[in-house]
């Protein structure tokens, strides 16, 4: 868990300051975040009550696969197919993090968590097709850059946000049992403050930035040299 904190620690910072941005690094962050995330909550679902034998082995080696296949496929996608997937992305990180502001969590039932999951980042991805993209972006990287670093933190601190997180995705009777488990710790309400802070801060950066860049002066290209210049130079 400590070095899948670290991973969370690490993408969760880089899609917060650079998110926004078309770069090859972002989509792979954003690729490999998006397919493990969905394992993950395909994985929690499948398993059985008595957990798994391999447990700590099984996760990270699932994690780790179908996040570097998501990863590769990711800065393939089309450029309106990667903003409707990571605007899904950062839909879902605000859904997790509204679930864990109370213990037992906000929304309690399976179906309703169920529709909510489905339905919010699909209509998030629509809205940010036709929305101005130059928010939609860096709001959506806010988002789940601040869930990655609060998830990664948590690995270390131990205060049950994780827990609240991944009861929040876990269906049927499993996933109430964990809810009811899950407690608001003054911990936990420190560390979700600090990482809705976290957000906001990531959020007015990369606005500014995406600003500033839009702004700046672009250098004026240098003059060609005339034939003149040419036939002068070779004689």
């Amino acid at each position: 868990s400590t070095i899948l904190g670290l991973i969370g620690i690490c993408a969760g910072l880089l899609i917060a300051l650079e998110g926004y941005l078309p770069l090859k690094r972002v989509l792979f962050t954003f690729g490999f975040v998006d397919a493990a995330t969905l394992a993950a909550i395909v994985a929690w679902n499948a398993e059985p009550p008595n957990g798994y034998n391999t447990r700590g082995v099984l996760y990270p080696v699932v994690l780790g696969v179908s996040g570097l296949v998501g990863a590769i496929l990711w800065m393939f996608l089309p450029a309106q197919v990667a903003l409707f997937a990571h605007t899904g992305t950062g839909a879902i990180a605000l859904l997790l993090w509204l679930n864990t502001l109370r213990s037992g969590g906000l929304v309690t039932s399976t179906v309703a968590r169920g529709f909510a999951l489905a339905l919010f980042p699909i209509c998030a991805g629509l809205l940010a097709l036709y929305a101005d993209e130059r928010f939609m972006m860096p709001a959506s990287a806010a988002a789940a850059g601040m869930l990655l670093t609060a998830v990664g933190v948590d690995s270390f601190l131990r205060c049950g946000y994780a827990f609240g997180m991944v009861a929040s995705v876990t269906a049927g009777d499993v996933g109430v049992a964990l809810l009811e488990e899950y407690e608001l710790t003054m911990a936990s309400m420190v560390l979700a403050g600090l990482a809705a802070g976290f957000a906001l801060i990531s959020l007015t950066y990369m606005l500014l930035r995406d600003r500033c860049e839009r702004h700046k002066p672009k250098p004026e290209p240098k003059p060609k040299p005339c034939l003149e210049v040419w036939f002068f130079w070779l004689c």
